[in-house]
Formats: C-alpha cells, sequence, structure tokens
C-alpha cells in the first residue's frame, strides 16, 4: 500500500521529489505496473481520443526525468482515459467515477483513517453512559436493565428502589410492613407487575399495583 500511495503522491505533487527519485521509480518494475494499473483503471469514455495521446505525454516526462527513455516500458496498445494525475506525467486525465474514485481512496486514506479513529475515541466515552435502553408495549423509553440482590433489607427501602427505576409511587398502609426484611433477586426486565406478584408470594406482605401506584398493605 505504501508503494501504491507514493506512486500516487508523485504523481500528484512532483515538486516533493527529486529527479534521483523520480528514476529509481521509473526503474521499478513493480511502480510501472501500478502507473499501469492506474492508467487502465477505465477506458476512455467521457473524451474524445484524439484529445489525449499518452505515448507522446510519457515521452516528454521519460525525457524530463530519465537520461535514455525507453518508450517501450509504457506502451499500451491504445489510448486511454484517465483522471488527472497531475504534472508527472503530463496527463490530463478525464473526469471518470472509477478513476477518481481510486485515485481520490489512497490520497485521503490516512486522513480518513485518522478522522475515524478520532470519532471513535470522541464517541466512546458518550457510549460509557449511553447504555442500551428498553422499550415498553406502549412505547415509553425505560431506563438500562438492573438486576440486583436484597439480602435483609427492609420493605421500606427495597421496594422505593424499585418502584423508582418504573416511575411507581409506593404507598405504605401497614407501618408493621415497612419493617419486614426480605431476601429477594430483583431482574428489571421482569417489569413491575411480574415483580409485585413475586413479591406477594412472601408472607405478611400484600401488594397491589394501580398505574403508577404501588400499594402496601
Amino acid at each position: 500500500m505504501e508503494k501504491i500511495e507514493k506512486v500516487i503522491d508523485m504523481v500528484d505533487n512532483p515538486g516533493r521529489y527529486t529527479d534521483e527519485e523520480f528514476k529509481a521509480m521509473l526503474n521499478d518494475p513493480e511502480s510501472r505496473k501500478i502507473y499501469k494499473t492506474i492508467v487502465e483503471t477505465r477506458a476512455a469514455a467521457d473524451m474524445d481520443d484524439a484529445d489525449l495521446d499518452i505515448d507522446k505525454e510519457w515521452s516528454n516526462f521519460a525525457a524530463r526525468h530519465l537520461d535514455t527513455a525507453p518508450r517501450h516500458t509504457f506502451i499500451f496498445g491504445s489510448k486511454w482515459n484517465f483522471m488527472k494525475i497531475a504534472a508527472v506525467f503530463a496527463v490530463v486525465l478525464a473526469l471518470s467515477g472509477a478513476s477518481y474514485a481510486a485515485y481520490r481512496y489512497v490520497k485521503t486514506a490516512r486522513e480518513t483513517a485518522q478522522n475515524r479513529i478520532e470519532a471513535t475515541a470522541g464517541g466512546t466515552e458518550k457510549q460509557q453512559y449511553a447504555a442500551p435502553a428498553e422499550t415498553e408495549a406502549d412505547g415509553n423509553t425505560t431506563k438500562p436493565a438492573e438486576k440486583r440482590t436484597f439480602i435483609n433489607i427492609p420493605l421500606e427501602k427495597m421496594l422505593p428502589e424499585i418502584a423508582s427505576y418504573y416511575n411507581v409511587k409506593v404507598v405504605f398502609k401497614n407501618e408493621e410492613v415497612k419493617k419486614l426484611r426480605i431476601y429477594y433477586n430483583w431482574d428489571s426486565n421482569k417489569g413491575m407487575a411480574a415483580t409485585v406478584k413475586e413479591l406477594n408470594q412472601f408472607e405478611n406482605i400484600t401488594l397491589s399495583l394501580d398505574k403508577d401506584v404501588l400499594t402496601v398493605e
């Protein structure tokens, strides 16, 4: 990938490189293959073939950067239509979608990757405070699911905590019941109605749920 990017960068920004670097690139079989792949990305479609003479443009370029220009190196057998590859090859490419996409991908790959990393890093902190929410049948979004084991906790503390999760108000009609202590595994996924049903199985506990009010008798 680094060699592909370097070839395209040399094409796009020739001023950054010396003649020696151009000679090394032109004499490297793999670099020549990369260039040919770019060239043959798409056949001429948007520009008249008569407007572009690849052999002539290549010859002009090679003459500027090599003492001897082996023209057989880049003879493709026909004229092709390209996206612009800047001043190195002095070829004006036609605006073809495929060529443009290939060109822009390599040029911006690192920038895009960096942006994704930054975006992911920025979103991680938010995600830590945005746990998945559940949705009830009526479409109202509830709090994140919770599970807790209450061990020897008085009902006057346990029930309000559970009820608050479901936005339910607790009303005690029996003061003695407040002091009762039980062992109970609570799972918010069961819902308030199912929780009430389970708690009613305990001796001396009678609960009734009416909309958003939980009555303890």
